[in-house]
């Protein structure tokens, strides 16, 4: 199984050397009973993993726990794949500051969610590179999808400090992510000035019934977010737009962004957005190319960008 998942992910992600790193030998794992602390912070999990573990074909009940499955700085190796995660507070899996996880075909759902902290998605891998999120199904969660963020001693997955790291070359792939209703689907976005978001894929996934659809950005003052693709994804029927490229304050750079060959429908009337939201932020060489648009009375906005390249979009 895991060398079939290897040419999977090798078909995909020809871009991204690191996601291809599977380290460690295969270990089983249950679900512990209660909530374990996870180090000296304020924050609990139901599973911690350690470096080179399989967690596999669990049905983990988070309730009480701040997070479903935890895998922590420097643990590296870990697969978690075909578990069934429910009930958790902030995060059904959490990756924090680490390298070379694959999170495959899980469902992830009823995550609480809070508006506490800038990113509380149920998948989420924070200050982390070369992840892989693959074929999991995530629905019904109170704060959002899937996301992939830096990280900083003030973290925006939480209250477990992290340390200063980018999210970069993170996959995003061929995941189903719906009615997740209060906040967006699928996320890539740079919280930190020392961190940054780059290189990562999010393609092939179906996003319907979130607030928003998929969304690139760079969101707090002097923080960056370059060379994201967004390809072949479905997002449709969100109460937000479809897509949204965002430069958000004074000082933020996204550059180098593709959005190439989605498939965009029946959103809040706007397909695809493309906006630097501050006049001291930029957002420069968006190429979005070759996406059909239906159903969406503005099927491109674009506000305070520089050199976005429009070719060959179907609109109806």
């Amino acid at each position: 199984m895991r060398k079939l998942l290897q040419v999977v992910i090798g078909l995909l992600l020809g871009l991204s050397p690191f996601a291809l790193v599977l380290l460690g030998p295969a270990m089983s794992a249950s679900a512990s009973v209660g909530c374990a602390t996870i180090g000296t912070t304020t924050m609990t999990a139901k599973v911690i993993a350690t470096s080179g573990q399989d967690i596999n074909h669990q049905s983990i009940d988070a309730t009480g726990c701040d997070v479903g499955v935890y895998v922590g700085p420097g643990v590296t190796g870990v697969t978690i794949q075909d578990n069934d995660i429910a009930k958790a507070n902030m995060h059904g899996i959490y990756v924090q500051d680490t390298s070379s996880v694959l999170i495959n075909n899980n469902t992830v759902t009823d995550t609480v969610g809070s508006e506490s902290f800038p990113e509380l998605k149920a998948i989420q891998a924070t200050g982390s590179n070369g992840v892989i999120i693959l074929l999991n199904t995530v629905t019904n969660n109170g704060s959002g999808g899937i996301a992939v963020t830096d990280d900083a001693s003030t973290s925006p997955g939480g209250p477990a400090p992290g340390q200063s790291r980018p999210g970069n070359f993170n996959l995003i792939g061929q995941n189903t992510v719906m009615n997740n209703g209060s906040d967006c689907g699928v996320v890539v976005s740079s919280y930190n000035s020392a961190g940054g978001v780059m290189g990562n894929n999010i393609t092939g996934n179906i996003v319907t019934g979130n607030a928003v659809g998929i969304v690139v950005a760079a969101d707090e003052p002097n923080t960056t977010a370059m060379n994201n693709r967004i390809t072949n994804n479905v997002s449709a029927s969100n109460a937000g737009p479809g897509i949204i490229v965002h430069s958000n304050a004074p000082g933020d750079k996204v550059s180098n962004t593709m959005v190439l060959a989605n498939r965009i429908s029946g959103n809040d009337g706007i397909g695809i957005m493309i906006a630097a939201e501050d006049p001291a932020a930029s957002l420069t060489n968006t190429l979005v190319i070759a996406n059909r648009i239906s159903n969406e009375p503005l099927p491109i906005m674009q506000k305070g960008d520089t050199n976005t390249r429009l070719i060959a979009n179907k609109i109806s």
